[in-house]
């Protein structure tokens, strides 16, 4: 803050450069955890028909639930899925598998231009989507099927470590 406030002559100097980032605390444990086969097993199951997309979409091609939620639908070809990350821009190109197939062909029909809609047929905002998904998350641990620490970007961290156990490359 303090910097950005030097850069716009805010402020003449930034009296806390000295001190040095604080690190995350060891005993929060690992932030965006792979998920278990069982959990996502477990949300699959749960999940209503319009979140079924999108979180196939995260968990079976590692893309960021951002990005998940703003395909627009010419990203979804007979080849496979083709996009850029908005993080980064880098390019996400992907046959389809099975399990997206399925998820595709069984997604609610609606006119939204993005690939995934919610309930009302319309383009999911993040904030939406994340209070759908922390509802159902709540539930689901409630009941034990899933363990705390779950998170979307989590499924990034799955794919990765699938991937990894298969001998895949970085």
């Amino acid at each position: 803050l303090f910097s950005w406030g030097m850069e716009y002559e805010y402020v003449k100097d930034n009296p806390v450069e000295h001190l040095s980032l604080a690190e995350r605390p060891k005993s929060l444990g690992y932030a965006n955890r792979p998920w278990t086969d069982s959990e996502r097993e477990a949300v699959l199951a749960a999940l209503p028909a319009h979140m079924v997309l999108p979180i196939s979409l995260m968990m079976f091609c590692g893309i960021d639930p951002q990005d998940a939620l703003s395909l627009p639908k010419t990203a979804m070809t007979a080849e496979g899925l083709g996009t850029r990350r908005l993080k980064t821009g880098q390019a996400v190109s992907q046959k389809l598998i099975a399990p997206l197939e399925v998820a595709l062909a069984n997604a609610p029909v609606h006119d939204a231009i993005t690939l995934c809609a919610n309930s009302r047929g319309e383009p999911w905002t993040y904030n939406g989507f994340s209070t759908n998904w922390d509802r159902l998350k709540k539930k689901l641990q409630a009941e034990g099927l899933i363990e705390p620490g779950l998170t979307l970007k989590g499924l990034r961290h799955t794919v990765g470590t699938i991937l990894a156990e298969m001998g895949k490359s970085p």
